[in-house]
């Protein structure tokens, strides 16, 4: 019988706090209130794990939030005498690997289904977990609308997706009964072009082709954290905000002046 390989995969240990580098590459943003509410959190249900260190760099992979609630309510401060132990899931990455994974971590998290959320809101302390009251009027209109089950992944999809129109169909004219010999011959039968004609034809594809990429290049996209951030920009532009807007570069730059 062929020995099974071990797997890769991590090792949960527990080390002193001050083992621990908060990594500084880190892509997350994590604010004030979020870190609050993960002090709360973690003082009503414990700590449940989940913090990621690479032994090698010494550094985090995953877990700063936790790590910096944490720190609060053990009140550390650096010094040996504020020194706590906590439970890590120990990896042994290379630098490249680290940030590859601090990467993968951080940029490829799931998005919400609110639809699913908007079933059970009204069964939890909503605030608890970081849903404004605005937001919960949002995700509480969605559970009385019975919408159905269609995963909506923010609220600047505006809530339910407008169903899209069925795509035209046509009907195939079976009167055609060429065969694969007649196809063939009328091929062999067009003119053959020069030399001359291929080249202009290719002029032709690469001007509009050039033309693409220009009119691409005149575009710059804006992504808004939150829906007050696209709604106040719309009040300061005087425009409405919809799902996806093209607002002219000028009114930016009178914005900014």
């Amino acid at each position: 019988m062929a020995e099974n390989k071990k797997q890769k995969g991590s090792e949960t240990v527990v080390i002193k706090r001050s083992a621990i580098k908060l990594n500084p590459l880190n892509p997350k943003i994590h604010l004030d209130d979020e870190i609050k509410r993960q002090v709360k959190n973690i003082r009503k249900n414990g700590y449940l794990g989940g913090i990621v260190f690479n032994a090698q760099s010494g550094m985090l992979v995953d877990g700063h939030r936790r790590v910096k609630a944490l720190d609060i309510i053990h009140k550390y401060d650096g010094t040996p005498e504020t020194d706590y132990d906590i439970k890590v899931e120990k990896v042994e990455f290379d630098h490249k690997t680290e940030l590859e994974q601090l990467s993968f971590m951080a940029l490829g998290n799931s998005k919400a289904d609110y639809n699913l959320v908007a079933k059970y809101v009204d069964d939890i302390d909503y605030r608890d977990v970081g849903i404004s009251d605005e937001d919960y009027e949002k995700i509480h209109a969605l559970a009385a609308e019975e919408v159905p089950d269609v995963p909506m992944s923010s609220f600047d999809d505006e809530f339910i997706s407008q169903p899209e129109e069925p795509a035209p169909t046509y009907e195939l004219d079976n009167t055609d009964t060429k065969t694969t010999e007649d196809i063939m011959l009328e091929h062999e039968n067009k003119p053959k072009m020069t030399k001359e004609q291929v080249k202009g034809e290719k002029a032709k594809c690469d001007n509009v082709a050039s033309n693409r990429q220009s009119n691409q290049d005149l575009y710059v996209f804006l992504t808004a954290e939150t829906v007050e951030e696209k709604e106040t920009l719309c009040e300061l532009l005087g425009v409405q905000p919809t799902n996806s807007m093209m607002v002219p570069m000028k009114d930016i730059l009178n914005l900014i002046e």
